[in-house]
């Protein structure tokens, strides 16, 4: 008795969950009338009339639980599809269709039992919308069966629905697009990509001219043929009421944008899509589309994409992809649009980075199915999308996606030296903005992939231009300057650089000495050491290598800008080196003394100055030697005292510091004075003159006797100077009587 009970209820249950979402019922009687009254219409007008009427009551009762009126309405609706197919005229109800399809994707549904014990009683729960009815002790095989019916009529109706919309007129069709984005709420997928479809086919059907400027829409426009526009159809407090519909419409507008227009055999994804979502919008789309419906109904999506009452963040992807179009009718409108909004995007914002990033690089989630994995866009879209990534902060510290952006723009499917130009425009980007975790994070691999480019390795294809190497070697300085732990072992970079200085062009010249004047700051802190390392003699090592190149303005410069970053003012090599590449006597005693008033020891520069092999003396000329030798004579002073200055303006005030010196340390007196009697041989210029005859009126006499030992030396040192002098004075006078 108990169990009657039990079914009955559940029965009655079971009817009254029905009733709300499925009237009218129909018995099998009715059923036979409606199949006669079908089958006795003979015009298209009476056949129209008797399908508006009982064609949606006869899907309602797809869902009767009565297997013998189930039959029937079946064997009716299979009568219905094959009149109504060869009569094109015949309208279908599809308002009435869109709102029982619409209606019945929030009815009746299984979404989820709930097992609970309440007082030793099972309870079983059904969501009914737009309330949830308790239905205690509900058969769960009932409800699954409830739920699969709904599933059948639902599936009658989109049939219906799209035999119907494609018979309206185009106005008509406009009104409804609102309808079909309604019904789109809590659909399968398949029926979501089916309603998108018939969405877009109405773009097919209007002319939309290229030359027409976008802007925003404030009101409903009509065209000038008085039909309602519709771009304008998915306004904001539409999307707003259905925002769990407004994702997907996004998401299809996007691979709309992204098919191509030739359909090819081939069922290989092409770029920004996944696998299932090509073969959908493939299967879903007209079978019948050509380049020119596409391309009008690109348009069409490109301005409805403008218009729709989202945040421009989420407008920008998409109309990206639009101005990325091969058609420029197709671009030229996403551009107007980027134009207009470009001012109210903020390329900080981190779904639009998000979305971006997916695109570009593809979908990298591990938990995502292969077939949804998005793979990265075509070439000419990637162009389109890293300008938005150059004004972004917020990628600049997304380690994961900075690595993965340089690198599918570098060495990605299809690449180009474009792209990769641009692409190391990035790297100067997140050299610039990136904080000091991800810079530690990302910097090595993007010095690597800058190295690999530089470098014209033989794997990269297609190979790097000479725009690439040299944009590959500004971004690794740049790099290095943010995070200098990357080139400060690293002297075989180093050395490439001042190789390709050397051997380059003219344009990889220019590219290098801007590189190496970012790179010389990298090494500063060896300034600051006590004691001459390894790392200093790798520098000066490379520096000599180039040494030819010292006359080369530029060239020049670069090996200034090393010696003042990277050694300390004792370091005797590196003064001996200034001393020779520096043209001017002014210029490199000033950045001598720049470097504080400690000074190289005069021993060890003596030793070096005359035991150089790659830079001897007696290749320099007398200017040069001028110099060396007034450093020498600085050297020397700087014993006793340490405020002497450094310039050519105090010769005459020095002197007795200089006397002071030499007595206190004769040795290094007498070695000086043997220096200038050798120097003096071949460099007879006033300066010499005026250190021989110095160090001769300030030197001991224990010392004195070994250098006039050398009177004929000074003697003859002293005549040809004469000579000279008089020479010139005697050019002098016959210049004045001659004028």
């Amino acid at each position: 008795m108990k169990s009657a009970n039990t079914s009955l209820s559940t029965s009655e249950n079971l009817q009254s969950t029905s009733e709300k979402v499925a009237t009218p019922r129909l018995n099998s009687v009715q059923v036979d009338k409606v199949g006669f009254a079908l089958a006795a219409c003979e015009s298209d007008e009476q056949l129209e009339k008797a399908v508006n009427k009982y064609l949606l009551m006869l899907l309602v009762n797809t869902a009767t639980d009565n297997a013998e009126t189930r039959a029937k309405v079946m064997e009716i609706l299979v009568h219905v599809n094959k009149r109504v197919k060869s009569r094109v005229n015949v309208q279908m109800p599809v308002r009435q269709l869109l709102t029982e399809f619409g209606s019945q994707s929030a009815s009746v549904f299984f979404k989820q039992a709930v097992l609970s014990r309440e007082g030793g009683t099972d309870a079983r729960f059904i969501h009914v919308s737009p309330q949830s009815i308790r239905c205690p002790q509900v058969d769960f095989d009932d409800l699954v069966y409830l739920s699969l019916c709904r599933e059948a009529l639902q599936n009658f109706a989109i049939v219906y629905i799209k035999m119907g919309f494609s018979r309206l007129s185009y106005p008509e069709k406009v009104g409804l697009m609102p309808a079909l984005f309604t019904c789109l709420h809590n659909q399968s997928v398949a029926h979501r990509w089916t309603l998108m479809t018939l969405f877009i086919s109405v773009y097919a059907e209007k002319h939309f001219s290229p030359n027409t400027k976008i802007s925003p829409v404030k009101e409903s426009r009509t065209s000038s043929t008085g039909d309602p526009d519709p771009c304008d159809v998915l306004t904001s407090e539409l999307l707003r009421t259905y925002s769990e519909s407004t994702s997907f419409v996004l998401q299809f507008f996007s691979d709309v944008l992204l098919m191509p227009y030739v359909r090819s055999a081939d069922t290989t994804a092409p770029g920004g899509f996944s696998t299932n979502s090509y073969k959908n919008l493939n299967q879903f789309l007209d079978s019948t589309y050509s380049e020119g419906y596409l391309e009008t109904v690109k348009i069409g999506v490109t301005r409805l994409v403008f218009n729709m009452g989202v945040s421009s963040e989420l407008k920008c992807p998409l109309l990206l992809l639009a101005s990325s179009d091969t058609h420029s009718t197709v671009a030229d409108v996403a551009e107007n649009a980027l134009r207009v909004i470009n001012e109210s995007v903020d390329q900080n914002n981190a779904k639009l980075v998000q979305k971006l990033c997916v695109l570009f690089c593809g979908d990298k989630r591990p938990k995502v199915p292969t077939e949804e994995k998005t793979i990265p866009v075509t070439t000419r879209t990637k162009l389109k999308i890293l300008p938005v990534f150059l004004k972004s902060r917020l990628v600049a510290n997304q380690p994961i996606d900075v690595i993965s952006i340089v690198y599918e723009s570098c060495f990605g499917a299809g690449t180009t030296n474009k792209l990769r130009h641009s692409a190391l425009l990035f790297v100067h980007h997140v050299s610039t903005f990136a904080n000091a975790s991800t810079m530690k994070t990302v910097g090595p691999l993007l010095k690597n992939a800058c190295v690999k480019l530089m470098r014209g390795d033989e794997s990269v294809a297609p190979p790097a231009d000479e725009k690439v190497m040299n944009y590959a070697a500004m971004a690794v300085a740049k790099l290095a300057s943010k995070k200098p732990d990357l080139m400060r072992k690293d002297f075989t970079l180093l050395s490439a650089f001042f190789k390709r200085l050397k051997d380059g062009d003219r344009e990889q010249k220019l590219a290098l000495q801007e590189c190496l004047a970012l790179l010389a700051p990298v090494y500063s802190d060896l300034r600051e050491t006590s004691v001459a390392s390894d790392e200093h003699e790798s520098i000066l090592s490379i520096l000599d290598s180039v040494i030819e190149l010292r006359h080369n303005t530029s060239v020049n410069q670069i090996m200034i800008k090393f010696i003042q970053h990277c050694f300390p003012a004792w370091h005797v090599a590196s003064r001996y080196f200034l001393l020779v590449v520096t043209d001017s006597s002014d210029d490199v005693f000033s950045l001598l003394a720049a470097k504080g008033k400690l000074s190289a020891d005069f021993n060890q520069f003596l030793l070096h100055i005359t035991s150089n092999d790659k830079v001897p003396l007696s290749s320099l000329d007398s200017d040069h030697i001028e110099r060396v030798c007034h450093y020498l004579r600085h050297c020397l002073i700087t014993l006793t005292d340490a405020e002497a200055d450094l310039t050519c303006s105090e010769l005459k005030q020095q002197s007795k510091h200089l006397q002071k010196s030499i007595e206190t340390h004769c040795e290094m007196g007498k070695s000086y004075a043997k220096f200038l009697l050798t120097q003096s041989e071949r460099n007879q210029t006033f300066k010499m003159f005026f250190y021989l005859t110095e160090v001769c009126h300030v030197i001991p006499t224990t010392v004195c006797k070994q250098v006039f030992d050398k009177r004929d030396q000074i003697s003859s040192f002293i005549r040809a100077f004469l000579n000279k002098v008089t020479s010139i004075i005697y050019f002098l006078l016959l210049h004045l009587v001659i004028k």
